[in-house]
């Protein structure tokens, strides 16, 4: 799998079958990160989660593909940002290989037709920062109470995806979005806004405690949510997004 269009300088592990990604990054990582950067991919996840302590499926013939890296500098707040380099990552993948017009929830979902394809968990441990991936290829999970509904490559792109083209892809995509991240996060933020979901839209904010709603103004150079609400304008670093 290293050949053929592999991106130069990651490692690679697949696995059968895994309890999670990001779990088998965090042991790796308490190991001393041996090989990063290193991705760890699967099409079989047992245990795996998303935001909020969610479940995520990961059925057979689905991708699951964690990133282990060296912590950026920076601090946990710019770390945070690397969940738009890896949605675009996403996004590039998705169109590139399958002819799909995915777009970007913030701040961590991608969407084709308003239906979830795949998700993005940022997890620092230490030294090193966790990319989780996972993407809906040949399966789309049932949706939880509260999530959004899912859609699998298969079914929005008519034909059957292969595991090893779509991690390849991905891993060349992030690459070179990781690059645009590292000079410039203002490109990132750009791409990014370019395939946001619900821009200009009004959207439903959801908080501990509280619901807002306003129009979805964008992102600020921090990724934190821009939302022009009857009371004004408000800046949210986290919330559950929900379109009108």
């Amino acid at each position: 799998m290293t050949g053929g269009g592999w991106p130069g300088g990651y490692g690679l592990v697949v696995l059968d079958s895994v309890d999670s990604t990001n779990s088998e990054a965090r042991r790796r990582a308490a190991r001393g990160g041996e090989g990063v950067p290193l991705w760890i991919a699967s099409s079989h996840q047992s245990s795996g989660r998303g935001r909020s302590g969610r479940r995520w499926l990961t059925e057979r013939g689905n991708l699951a593909a964690t990133l282990l890296l060296l912590a950026p500098p920076g601090g946990m707040a710019r770390t945070a940002t690397l969940s738009f380099a890896a949605g675009l990552a996403v996004a590039d993948m998705l169109q590139a290989e399958y002819g799909l017009s995915p777009a970007l929830k913030w701040p961590n979902d991608v969407l084709v037709d308003r239906r979830k394809i795949a998700g993005i968990l940022i997890e620092a441990m230490s030294s090193f920062v966790a990319v989780g991936i996972g993407v809906n290829l040949d399966h789309s999970p049932s949706a939880e109470p509260g999530a959004w509904e899912s859609v699998s490559v298969r079914d929005a792109a008519g034909r059957a995806p292969e595991f090893d083209r779509a991690l390849v892809s991905l891993a060349r995509n992030w690459d070179t979005r990781f690059r645009e991240w590292e000079r410039d996060f203002s490109r990132v933020r750009d791409a990014w806004l370019a395939r946001a979901a619900f821009l200009g839209e009004t959207i439903s904010a959801r908080l501990p405690g509280e619901t807002l709603e306003g129009r979805f103004e964008g992102i600020d150079m921090d990724g934190a949510l821009l939302l022009c609400t009857a009371q004004g304008r408000r800046r949210f670093g986290s919330a559950e997004v929900f379109g009108s």
